[in-house]
């Protein structure tokens, strides 16, 4: 990583605009609390976009106020990569990726990365605690990796993607959270060892990616075409260490693909690879759902004190798969499991 500095402007309210987005329980009652929240910022004028990622580890609050948050709640503040005109799916933030932010920051994925329960490989000689690795997968902007990575969680974090302007953002420098870049101030998030191009229907990894090597594999929304769920599966087996590792797919629950992939993983299914059916896969393999209420960006500098309107309510299912010798309580202490009838009722789109 990379930081040089010369000058620097704190970001005022002029010019910013904001979006929350609020993670909920998929149970829908009036004493509901937010499992956690975004809250996204957009500077046009200074070419900053910054999002704060928070999670409620009590679940005791309906405040979302940062400022009066309580010791109970954990926020990272992530910079992203500005874009003027989104060109592609990969240059887009998309809800799953907010998502996904929120629930890897999570006491269960925290402590399991934090705890270092995987041990070293046999051949390392480093003395040192072993560190956890991490791979995202699609990780367009990359707010999941930088959550994980922002909040110490797992420092070793590698984010890949198949579209090459996706990783040339990733390894472009970005703003500090708070500041302004004059006349070359730089942080490079992600170097060429950290971010690299990855097609899942490639035959062999990149040299770069060492297989069977990582204790977390992730991505979110990358399951929504049918034909690239063997070829993610196939990618993510190769990546994940075979005891002790997390693979978690989120993405919108009216996605068909998201659930062939449960039931690939689960069940077991055809291998385009192998031209066979595969065994399910060992370990644990759950779907839970949640739903995340968006609100439209609005100026921040707005002193009206009307509540900010809500856009649209969008239902997440995260899949969950932990492999053998890994006892992984649930995401969150609001986990709904989807049941087959769940399935059958949720309204699928491609």
């Amino acid at each position: 990583m990379l930081i040089c500095s010369r000058s620097f402007i704190p970001i005022t309210a002029m010019g910013v605009q904001i979006r929350t987005a609020r993670l909920m329980p998929w149970i829908r009652s009036s004493t509901a609390k937010p499992i956690g929240w975004t809250r996204e910022s957009r500077n046009d004028q200074l070419q900053t976009y910054q999002v704060t990622v928070t999670y409620d580890t009590s679940s005791c609050s309906n405040s979302t106020d940062e400022e009066s948050a309580p010791l109970s709640f954990t926020t990272t503040t992530v910079s992203l990569p500005f874009i003027e005109q989104v060109g592609s799916l990969a240059s887009s933030l998309w809800p799953a990726a907010l998502a996904g932010a929120i629930l890897v920051k999570s006491p269960t994925i925290q402590q399991q990365f934090a705890r270092r329960k995987t041990p070293p490989p046999p051949t390392t000689t480093d003395e040192h605690p072993y560190q956890p690795r991490v791979v995202e997968l699609g990780a367009g902007l990359g707010l999941l990796g930088r959550t994980l990575r922002e909040s110490a969680a797992a420092p070793q974090v590698t984010c890949t993607d198949q579209d090459v302007a996706a990783i040339d953002l990733l390894r472009t420098p970005i703003r500090s959270p708070g500041m302004n870049m004059v006349e070359g101030n730089c942080r490079h998030v992600f170097d060429a060892t950290q971010a690299m191009v990855l097609d899942w229907r490639d035959e062999e990894l990149p040299d770069t990616l060492e297989p069977n090597s990582f204790d977390g594999v992730f991505g979110t929304d990358v399951a929504y075409y049918s034909f690239l769920v063997q070829p993610l599966l196939d990618t993510a087996r190769a990546l994940q260490r075979p005891s002790n590792s997390v693979f978690n797919v989120i993405g919108q629950a009216n996605r068909q693909s998201l659930w062939d992939l449960l039931h690939t993983i689960r069940d077991g299914g055809y291998s385009q690879r192998t031209d066979q059916r595969e065994p399910a896969w060992d370990g644990i393999t759950t779907m839970n759902l949640y739903r995340l209420e968006m609100e439209l960006w609005q100026d921040d500098s707005d002193e009206s004190g009307n509540p900010a309107t809500l856009d649209e309510s969008i239902s997440i299912a995260a899949l969950l798969h932990t492999t053998s010798g890994l006892d992984l309580p649930a995401l969150t202490d609001q986990d709904y499991v989807a049941t087959a009838r769940d399935e059958e009722s949720i309204e699928k789109s491609f």
